[in-house]
C-alpha cells in the first residue's frame, strides 16, 4: 500500500510539471512563426517619427497558438500595434519525447518605418557600451534580418563590429557575417 501510494505521489508531481511551458531558447529551441499579421506602425506614430524594438514573452500552447503575452520592453505608442499583432501569431509546435509542450519565449519585434532607421538604431545600442553584452549581441544578430536588402549596410556594420576588443561582440559579428547568404551577382 506504501508503495502504490508513493507511485501516485510521484506521478502528482509530475505531471505539473510536464504541463509548465518550457523555456524557449534554454530547454528547448525558439518555436518558428508560421502564420499571423506582421505588426504595422500606425500613422499616428508614423507620422510623430516614433519607432523602436519592443519585446514580449509569448507563451504557447502545445498546438502553437498563443495564450499568452507580457510586455518586457514597450514603447507605449507601439504597443497596441504590436500586441494586435502577436494575438494572430501561430508558431510551429514544439514536440518533445513525442509529446507536444507548451512553451515561453521571448520575441523582439522591430517597429520601424523603414529599414535604414532600423540598422542606425541597433548601431546605436550596439554602440552603447553601458547596455548588457548580451543585447549589444543580440543587436548584431538582428542586422541580418535587414540582408540582402540593404546588404551594403548590413556587412559594413558587422565587418566593423567583427574587429571589436570585445571578444563577444567581435564573435557575434563574425559568426552574422558568415551566416548571410552569398551575395547574387
Amino acid at each position: 500500500m506504501l508503495i502504490s501510494i508513493s507511485l501516485l505521489s510521484a506521478a502528482l508531481l509530475v505531471a505539473p510539471l510536464q504541463d509548465a511551458p518550457l523555456e524557449g531558447g534554454k530547454d528547448v529551441p525558439v518555436p518558428k512563426r508560421v502564420s499571423g499579421k506582421d505588426p504595422v506602425i500606425s500613422k499616428i506614430a508614423r507620422n510623430a517619427r516614433i519607432d523602436g524594438i519592443l519585446a514580449y514573452e509569448i507563451t504557447v500552447n502545445p498546438q502553437g497558438k498563443v495564450t499568452g503575452i507580457r510586455v518586457v520592453r514597450n514603447n507605449p505608442i507601439l504597443d497596441r500595434d504590436g500586441i494586435e499583432a502577436v494575438k494572430t501569431w501561430s508558431y510551429e509546435p514544439t514536440v518533445v519525447n513525442e509529446v507536444p509542450r507548451a512553451v515561453r519565449f521571448i520575441e523582439l519585434i522591430d517597429m520601424f518605418a523603414a529599414d535604414g532607421d532600423a540598422i542606425k538604431y541597433y548601431e546605436k545600442e550596439i554602440d552603447d557600451r553601458t547596455s548588457k553584452s548580451e543585447w549589444r549581441s543580440l543587436c548584431i544578430r538582428r542586422l541580418a534580418r535587414f540582408e540582402p536588402k540593404n546588404r551594403k549596410d548590413v556587412v559594413k556594420a558587422l565587418t566593423r563590429y567583427s574587429t571589436s576588443s570585445e571578444a563577444e561582440l567581435a564573435s557575434a559579428a563574425k559568426e552574422t557575417l558568415a551566416s548571410l547568404p552569398e551575395e547574387k551577382k
